[in-house]
């Protein structure tokens, strides 16, 4: 419920992933349990900012507004750097003399 690997759930578990697999194909049914193990973490993530935002947090509101609504919000430009779906390469502009 970290949001582990199977390997470094294994590692923490002090358990071989041999016996990790083994058991998975004994018990296929764990396997969807597992992945809803694994995103435990971000789902407490969200709760926290939701909570964050529900008590009027400013900061957070900007911090979700610049991620989720990036046309509308972000700080970052992005530059579309293909010619006829080709990748352009840009090199260094020469300084202005």
């Amino acid at each position: 419920m970290m949001g582990c690997t199977n390997r470094e759930a294994c590692f923490y578990a002090e358990v071989p992933e041999s016996t990790f697999y083994d058991f998975l194909k004994e018990y296929p049914e764990y396997s969807d349990k597992i992945a809803m193990w694994k995103d435990y973490e971000k789902i407490k993530a969200r709760l926290v900012v939701h909570k964050a935002l529900d008590a009027g947090d400013r900061d957070m509101a900007k911090w979700y507004l610049e991620r989720k609504a990036k046309d509308e919000f972000s700080t970052k430009q992005e530059v579309d750097t293909t010619v006829n779906n080709r990748v352009v390469i840009i090199d260094d502009l020469p300084d202005e003399e």
